[in-house]
């Protein structure tokens, strides 16, 4: 049996002992800390990343949809206003297809950020998150049977109308992030005209 003398500052007391220093309990407690919140850090970034890109794609399914239903309500426009511009659009539709035509409105509303499209003074659908809208308007050839001129502005009375093109920008923003997307769509016309 061995016996050993343990001594305030000498090594056979350090034999003794059989533990750490404090010293090396900070040191390792301070890497296990580092290690910890880098850990943290990287889960927090995942899971605002994840809830950010899900936020994107539910406003891409969104605009896709409303914009789904405007453009086949512009589909069935039997006349424009001659007053529409390039952030509204003015029109007569049949989108029940009832037979009965009705007034309906397209307006980008910079205050809301928000495209509008109304039927007989009913809001049917509201595009949130809207940046920027723009309609162009084509006139329609008889001769070569295709659109000809283009109107970025308003509408001369009486013209053929070939069709519109609409531009629609919208960004997402969320988790110190942001992303910027533009959706362009063409809607061809028969038989309608600029009137009223």
């Amino acid at each position: 049996m061995e016996v050993v003398f343990l001594t305030l500052f000498g090594a056979e007391g350090r034999k003794a002992q059989e533990g750490f220093t404090l010293v090396e309990l900070l040191v390792a407690s301070a890497v296990s800390l580092i290690v910890v919140l880098a850990l943290g850090s990287l889960l927090t970034y995942q899971v605002a990343s994840f809830l950010f890109f899900r936020r994107v794609a539910e406003v891409q399914r969104n605009v896709s949809e409303s914009l789904d239903v405007i453009t086949g309500v512009l589909r069935g426009a039997v006349a424009v206003a001659s007053r529409a511009g390039p952030s509204f659009i003015d029109f007569q539709a049949d989108p029940e297809g009832d037979g009965v035509v009705d007034r309906c409105s397209l307006r980008f509303d910079s205050q809301s950020r928000a495209l509008v499209l109304t039927v007989s003074g009913v809001e049917k659908v509201r595009v949130g998150g809207v940046d920027n809208f723009s309609v162009t308007y084509f006139g329609y050839d008889s001769l070569l049977g295709q659109s000809s001129s283009s109107y970025a502005g308003g509408l001369p009375s009486g013209v053929r109308l070939g069709g519109i093109k609409v531009v629609v920008g919208y960004s997402v923003k969320g988790y110190g992030r942001e992303i910027s997307k533009s959706v362009e769509f063409d809607v061809g016309f028969r038989n309608v005209v600029s009137l009223f």
